[in-house]
């Protein structure tokens, strides 16, 4: 439905869908509400299970009716495109981990940089390349945390709703 003339209506057909991911949002205020993106070959579409109705009034949850829309959807779209992938959101961890791996990479850094100016390069090439160190060991994990493969699904068969 096109809601007023700056909002547009876009339609794709199912049979463009590129990649559609089903995520849950980790924490805030909003925490364990659904999600599903979808890419086609035009553009992407966000939906959500929480609809805003203006500023005074609180967001409504739609879990329940979400859930049924995307398990229909995503049954439709897979018949549709049956090259698309379907996949599950990334954890939460791996934000965490990406985190983890600039702080320590900006302590490596500051750390050198600091104990260049005060006159002791060698010290702080040392400390700083354990912390390198320590951020390429929390790196190995990325591969489990991101790989497509896992999170791979059926879409006739969704994961635990």
């Amino acid at each position: 439905m096109k809601r007023g003339a700056r909002s547009g209506e876009r339609r794709w057909a199912l049979s463009g869908l590129k990649r559609a991911e089903l995520s849950r949002v980790a924490r805030g205020p909003m925490a364990g509400r659904q999600g599903l993106s979808l890419l086609f070959a035009e553009g992407r579409a966000a939906l959500s299970s929480v609809s805003y109705e203006g500023l005074a009034r609180p967001p409504r949850d739609q879990d329940a009716a979400f859930a049924a829309f995307c398990r229909d959807l995503l049954v439709k779209a897979a018949d549709a495109a049956p090259n698309a992938r379907f996949l599950r959101g990334a954890p939460p961890a791996a934000s965490t981990l990406v985190w983890a791996m600039a702080l320590l990479g900006a302590g490596a850094a500051v750390t050198i940089l600091f104990a260049a100016v005060s006159g002791s390069a060698a010290l702080g090439l040392d400390l700083g390349s354990r912390l390198l160190f320590a951020a390429l060991i929390v790196g190995c994990a990325w591969p489990w945390l991101t790989d497509e493969a896992r999170r791979a699904f059926d879409p006739h068969n969704l994961p635990g709703e």
